[in-house]
């Protein structure tokens, strides 16, 4: 432990602080004291060195429990903002997870239609094939393979316009957490 040895003047006497704190700490602390013994003693011109010395105390120690309690609800703060951050970055995974589901979903869809719409062309070729009297089996057919495929791209657009709006509120969530981050 290294200790400093300081000689500062406080209401106008010589004094020799010693402390484990730097010279400029020591310094800073005395011209403090300084400044409220000044001060106290601008308001009440008559008034003994020791009473000075107390009310500056008091003053002090006033100071000191008005920063002790921002300090407190700063760190308050802070802890809540760290819960909304951890909460915020959970949200978000667990979109990008609901997004990687809704690609996987439509890229099964797509291939299913895709195999659908294959599938109709290889039954209107065999249609083609038979026939006059075919032809309205060839028509029941197409009708009910595009009534499928209809279905299939209803769902295709409603998953699209899912996984827009699931793109929508990830950029939100992650403005937010930047936000909260901001914050800080």
């Amino acid at each position: 432990m290294n200790e400093n040895k300081v000689s500062v003047k406080i209401y106008g006497q010589d004094y020799l602080v010693a402390g484990d704190k730097s010279r400029d700490h020591i310094i800073k602390v005395s011209d403090y004291v300084n400044q409220k013994m000044e001060e106290i003693s601008a308001v009440s011109k008559v008034i003994s060195l020791a009473s000075l010395g107390v009310l500056a105390a008091v003053n002090i120690a006033d100071d000191y429990f008005d920063a002790l309690n921002v300090a407190n609800e700063l760190k308050s703060e802070s802890v809540q903002k760290e819960k909304d951050i951890e909460h915020f970055a959970q949200l978000w995974e667990e979109a990008k997870k609901t997004i990687i589901g809704y690609k996987e979903d439509a890229k099964a869809i797509i291939d299913q239609k895709t195999a659908l719409e294959e599938e109709v062309k290889v039954l209107k070729e065999e249609i083609k094939g038979f026939s006059k009297a075919s032809e309205d089996i060839e028509a029941k057919a197409a009708m009910s393979s595009q009534t499928i495929i209809t279905e299939l791209e209803e769902k295709i657009r409603d998953l699209e316009n899912n996984y827009f709006d699931i793109q929508m509120e990830n950029i939100q969530l992650k403005s937010e957490m930047e936000r909260q981050r901001g914050m800080e």
